[in-house]
């Protein structure tokens, strides 16, 4: 009665249609800012490459599976746009792999892991193009799901690697923000609209990892790294502040502005530890959320549970080779 009552006031109300439409902008741009902090880093050093062929993975396997069922244009267009900027995410990939520092630290089992991952991304996507072209009937029932399951464990490898590297260097700050919100967005329109069990389930993991992505992000910019990502601004200051040297500013204008520059940082951490602490009082609210939405007990109890497996898992693993 309650979860009726709920949707009959999202209805009226129309919020969830609005979360709806703003998630679908916010994904419309959320990739840019990681693209063009790639091509002007001339760099991907930072980012998972298994998370981006997950990720353009689902997006290809979508993008046959809103052709075949009955959906908004807009929506076709959204997944055949994403998944074209995934592509070019890709080749950044390829392209600055090279040159991305770190790379003659490499060891040779490591290049074979990402041969491999590649070339099981490949085979993949030869079998999903050639089933979507000769066998359109089987589109409907199965890469919804395939789709759905993709994005739902997509972020895990990059949170492994953050994990690892206790940094979130790499990945733009702009496309976290983004990330974070129209994951929000999402949660909202899956939890205050009648929804399919299954995207209630995909809504709860995605954007669980995704915040768990935001609080590393905030994490590391806190402690591990304040310099580097508060402001994502460290060239500049070193910039600004040699400058200030070799123009033989007054040492009381120095001073000046090296305290202003450590009051700001100061106030930013502050801000992120609020918002961090936000974050993961969102994590643990979304558990009874799930909860709430769903009617199947076993549900309710295994969807945390492979969440808290898995990212814990992951966390442990890299205490393990540390």
């Amino acid at each position: 009665a309650l979860q009726q009552l709920s949707f009959e006031l999202a209805r009226m109300c129309g919020c969830g249609k609005v979360a709806a439409y703003t998630s679908f902008a916010i994904w419309c741009i959320c990739m840019f800012p990681q693209l063009f902090t790639n091509f002007q880093r001339k760099s991907t050093h930072g980012l998972s490459s298994s998370w981006a062929l997950t990720n353009f993975s689902a997006f290809l396997i979508n993008s046959f599976f809103v052709f075949s069922v009955e959906v908004p244009m807009i929506f076709r267009v959204q997944s055949v746009g994403l998944a074209f900027l995934m592509l070019c995410m890709l080749f950044q990939i390829l392209q600055y792999s090279p040159s991305d520092p770190g790379d003659n630290e490499r060891t040779f089992s490591s290049i074979v892991n990402r041969f491999q991952s590649w070339l099981l991304a490949a085979v993949l996507w030869t079998i999903v193009i050639a089933i979507g072209v000769s066998r359109p009937d089987l589109i409907d029932p199965y890469f919804g799901w395939l789709a759905m399951g993709l994005w739902g464990v997509e972020l895990l490898p990059q949170l492994y690697l953050n994990f690892s590297r206790r940094s979130t260097v790499g990945q733009a700050d702009g496309s976290l923000w983004l990330s974070f919100i129209g994951k929000t967005t999402d949660i909202t329109t899956a939890f205050v609209l009648v929804m399919p069990v299954q995207t209630v389930i995909l809504a709860y993991f995605s954007t669980s990892t995704n915040y768990i992505n935001f609080a590393q992000y905030l994490y590391y910019s806190i402690y591990a790294q304040p310099s580097a990502t508060v402001h994502n601004r460290s060239a500049d200051v070193t910039e600004e502040l040699d400058f200030l040297l070799d123009s033989q500013v007054p040492q009381n204008g120095f001073n000046r502005a090296a305290a202003s520059h450590t009051t700001t940082t100061t106030t930013c951490r502050a801000r992120y530890g609020i918002l961090l602490i936000v974050v993961l009082l969102s994590i643990v609210g979304l558990v009874p959320l799930l909860c709430w939405r769903l009617d199947s007990l076993m549900l309710q109890i295994v969807c945390p549970v492979t969440l808290f497996v898995a990212v814990g898992g992951a966390w442990l693993l890299t205490c393990c080779r540390s």
